[in-house]
């Protein structure tokens, strides 16, 4: 089933994860991981009813020795990373950052996981 390029491409579910000591109320939090849930679906071309996000605020961090906002981003996807890409997919993720949470894109550290199809599991099975 999953073997055409393109099906590949529809049903793979990225994933987007934000760890960051930036405390918000869970109105705030929920607001935000929407805003971030159409922005992972924009950015890898992919439909947002495929795209998971979670977030973690307000966890006791520090980067460079300073507790000031810092956050790291983990962005898991089947396809659309890469060395090109994630340059990309970096500059984005630390412009909404800055504007939604007022994090500088120099406390911000990403990891980006392009993932084989064997594994990433969905509804009981994988995308092998």
């Amino acid at each position: 089933f999953f073997s055409c390029p393109y099906l590949l491409l529809f049903y793979s579910m990225p994933h987007f994860e934000i760890t960051t000591n930036k405390e918000l109320e869970q109105g705030a939090a929920e607001q935000f991981l929407a805003k971030a849930s159409k922005q992972v679906a924009e950015w890898l071309g992919k439909e947002e009813k495929r795209v998971m996000v979670s977030g973690r605020f307000g966890v006791p961090m520090l980067f460079g020795g300073s507790a000031e906002p810092t956050a790291k981003v983990v962005l898991a996807s089947i396809g659309k990373l890469g060395e090109k890409e994630n340059k990309g997919h970096a500059k984005n993720i630390c412009q909404f950052l800055e504007a939604e949470l007022g994090i500088s894109p120099a406390r911000v550290f990403i990891h980006f996981v392009d993932l084989p199809r064997s594994e990433f599991g969905w509804n009981g099975d994988t995308f092998a």
